[in-house]
């Protein structure tokens, strides 16, 4: 299973950790595991690439 957690402080959001694996098909051959990466990919690029903030971040085989 796939769990995204979102981090809020002040109403704001701060954080999010995406950690685990879909199960929908074999290793490497996972479309779900792929389109998640994709996405947590596009939101880390967006905010260090796009909006230039400094951002810490981690990613690792089943963990962003």
């Amino acid at each position: 299973m796939i769990d995204v957690i979102f981090k809020r402080e002040d109403g704001k959001l701060v954080s999010f950790t995406v950690k685990g694996h879909a199960g929908f098909a074999e290793y490497n051959k996972d479309i779900v595991c792929s389109a998640v990466s994709v996405l947590a990919y596009a939101i880390i690029n967006g905010v260090t690439d796009v909006l230039k903030f400094d951002a810490k971040y981690e990613v690792s085989e089943g963990y962003a």
